[in-house]
């Protein structure tokens, strides 16, 4: 009686054993046959983005039937939670809050030189990997730190953005921090 809350985007995966002929998939009265996997045993899979009604139907009979509500899967959450800064062993400190409604697949910093050069021979980007929350949790409220002194950039201002992306590959993108990359004396 309940609608079954489907995050958008979900794979549904449906399987019947027996019963003799193919089962349908109705989704909103549309019908899908099942594939037929061994003698007796069908399968059916599809991405669910909109849908209201579900049901299995075999030989004229429905075996299951549900109401369900996909609810949209909304862009990550990413920000800083203080500035970016050196630590005292010189270290590069970045503090962040990451959050997505079914959690995060990566976050990112990406690091840039604030007059656009590159790297000698190489990118105009340095990509930094962030730790993830625990599994099960959606999001995280960390401090995470980077050893970039022996980088051609340490002891030059850079300006730093973080990128949190989920599942679905939608990405959520900070405002960018000024930083100065530490650097050895």
């Amino acid at each position: 009686e309940k609608p079954l809350r489907v995050p958008a985007g979900s794979t549904l995966l449906a399987q019947v054993s027996g019963g003799g002929t193919t089962p349908e998939l109705i989704i909103d009265e549309i019908k899908t046959e099942f594939s037929r996997v061994e003698a007796d045993a069908y399968h059916a899979e599809t991405k669910l983005d909109a849908a209201k009604t579900l049901a299995i139907r075999q030989a004229g009979r429905q075996l299951g039937g549900w109401i369900i509500n996909v609810v949209p899967d909304t862009v990550p959450k990413i920000e800083f939670s203080g500035a970016v800064d050196a630590t005292p062993r010189l270290r590069l400190q970045i503090p962040f809050k990451a959050s997505d409604d079914y959690g995060l697949k990566s976050i990112t910093a990406s690091i840039r030189r604030i007059d656009g050069k590159k790297i000698p021979g190489g990118s105009d980007e340095v990509t930094l990997q962030l730790p993830l929350p625990p599994q099960g949790k959606n999001e995280v409220d960390l401090k995470s730190t980077h050893d970039l002194t022996g980088h051609v950039w340490a002891g030059l201002p850079v300006l730093v953005h973080l990128l949190a992306t989920d599942d679905l590959g939608q990405t959520g993108v900070s405002a960018v921090e000024p930083a100065i990359l530490p650097a050895r004396n």
